[in-house]
């Protein structure tokens, strides 16, 4: 007996908010996964979180019978690889293609830009820009 021969198809997110997203695809067909399909396992791998890069990928798998998980309370300004494979009785299919999860910064980009263009000044004569401490202290995302 084999297990199924490909991941699942359409793997998507779609954000509740900041922190938690809904993760779903399309169910394999009994084509390709040559039985019933009795489970799915999610794995998902933190990549970084802030401005750090993760020197050894953490990772975590969920199992479900559907065809959707959500991930919640996920860590502000984290990156994350997400792949999902089908289980049938003759066990595991191929995980599919790694898609990459962002969550979003605690703060609004838009708000930052605001508050920065109305709290820094310009030193024409030393010709250099300089924000206020305030604005300094602000933990955002770095923005691609």
């Amino acid at each position: 007996m084999l297990g199924p021969s490909a991941g699942p198809a359409n793997v998507s997110f779609v954000n509740y908010n900041k922190t938690a997203f809904n993760i779903s695809w399309v169910p394999l067909t009994r084509e390709k996964s040559y039985g019933k399909v009795i489970l799915y396992d999610v794995k998902q791998e933190l990549l970084s979180t802030g401005k750090r890069r993760k020197r050894s990928i953490s990772s975590r798998t969920l199992n479900t019978t559907t065809t959707f998980v959500v991930l919640y309370d996920l860590p502000f300004c984290s990156r994350y690889n997400v792949s999902v494979r089908a289980y049938t009785k003759a066990g595991p299919g191929p995980y599919t293609q790694p898609r990459v999860l962002e969550t979003s910064s605690e703060y609004d980009h838009n708000v930052l830009l605001h508050i920065l263009v109305n709290v820094m000044h310009v030193e024409f004569g030393a010709g250099k820009l300089t924000a206020c401490r305030f604005f300094k202290e602000i933990k955002s995302c770095p923005i691609a």
